[in-house]
């Protein structure tokens, strides 16, 4: 990072800090969970999903917007992208050289931002641009782009945000050209992704988080994931515990559940379901489950959602993944003042140069006895 250009010109994507470890290292610390860690992994190359600024800046630049401002640091070579992310860039720079990017004053331009999406195994770049309106032009661009090299483009897909908002996408969706899904395998389960879907970034680390989940959760567990998303979790830990639901107010994400479901072993497909709820609000949800996994947004669980947990019958754990310590430790100790302890904690460095830690916790109730 110290050594980065653009770090130094102000890029946003690295920051330097340990503030929030330090923090969440007090507090397991205080709260007596022994062994607390923060697992790192690669420092280059590890990132294979880039949601990037596309302004109207002396020409077309591309990249993260620099700290504190909308101003865009043009990433030519970021040593934290794959490869095959530098170079979507390059050759997206060269086919769509002299057109105007977006301009947020005055809400002109058509391209706003890009997604290009790496899939490990063949290199192969899923594209998204997102533009302000419908574009003949820019769909003709776009496949000559993807003709350019078809064994290098996997996909490319056209998203629409004609508003004027920070919100990156928009509601209409348009495959170009190119496969539906990106197909990734985390600890060997096929997982497909749409460009639409959140997936996360660095898959290195989100391999080792699920090692750890699936480690943590004994085999005979009837399980539900709550905010599942499209239900990687679930997915994953199926063949390790007796049945596993995955719980999403998202209709569109049950499509590629179901894709990825149908590719299991067929003894695995059973106990395995997909259910479209609010988990906030919907208490049936954990009818038979000794085992909750929870992944919430940043802002955390609400109180109304604690309180169902802490009531159901027959729970036994709470697994509980979390992108922000604050709403984490404000969560945790309500928890614990509700009859759970914490028998595991760790955090998982998810964007190195950052302190943006992920961390897993796995809630127990007091009664069940003996640290893991």
């Amino acid at each position: 990072m110290k050594s980065c250009t653009h770090f130094h010109h102000g890029c946003a994507g690295c920051s330097g800090s340990h503030t929030v470890l330090h923090e969440a290292t007090r507090f397991f610390s205080r709260i007596g969970v022994p062994g607390f860690t923060c697992v790192t992994g690669s420092r280059r190359g590890w990132r294979t999903r880039a949601k990037l600024a596309v302004r109207n800046q002396d020409g077309l630049a591309i990249g993260l917007f620099a700290r504190g401002t909308h101003t865009v640091i043009s990433m030519p070579h970021c040593s934290a992208h794959h490869p095959s992310l530098n170079r979507a860039l390059e050759l997206l720079r060269l086919h769509f050289k002299g057109f105007s990017g977006y301009d947020e004053p005055s809400h002109q331009g058509l391209l706003r931002y890009v997604q290009p999406c790496v899939e490990r195994r063949s290199g192969r770049v899923q594209l998204t641009l997102v533009l302000t309106k419908r574009s003949d032009e820019v769909e003709r661009i776009a496949l000559a782009l993807y003709e350019s090299d078809l064994s290098f483009w996997h996909s490319i897909w056209i998203n629409i945000q004609p508003e004027r908002t920070n919100t990156i996408f928009g509601l209409e969706w348009r495959r170009v050209c190119g496969p539906q899904f990106v197909w990734e395998e985390l600890c060997g389960i096929q997982i497909p992704f749409l460009p639409n879907h959140f997936g996360q970034a660095n898959l290195e680390m989100f391999e080792r988080l699920l090692r750890d989940l699936c480690r943590l959760i004994p085999k005979k567990s009837h399980v539900v994931e709550l905010f599942a998303g499209m239900g990687v979790m679930s997915l994953v830990l199926r063949s390790h515990v007796s049945s596993m639901r995955a719980v999403e107010r998202e209709p569109l994400a049950q499509e590629a559940f179901q894709e990825a479901k149908e590719r299991l072993p067929y003894p695995l497909q059973k106990n395995l379901e997909f259910q479209v709820a609010d988990a906030m609000t919907s208490s049936d949800v954990l009818v038979g489950a000794d085992t909750v996994i929870v992944d919430p947004p940043r802002k955390g669980l609400s109180l109304e959602l604690i309180d169902t947990l802490c009531a159901t019958k027959g729970l036994q754990r709470l697994a509980y993944i979390s992108c922000h310590f604050p709403s984490f430790e404000r969560d945790a100790e309500c928890l614990m003042k509700r009859g759970f302890t914490i028998d595991f904690a760790r955090s998982y460095l998810f964007f190195p140069g950052t302190d943006q830690i992920e961390t897993l916790a796995l809630f127990v109730k007091k009664s069940l006895g003996e640290r893991i």
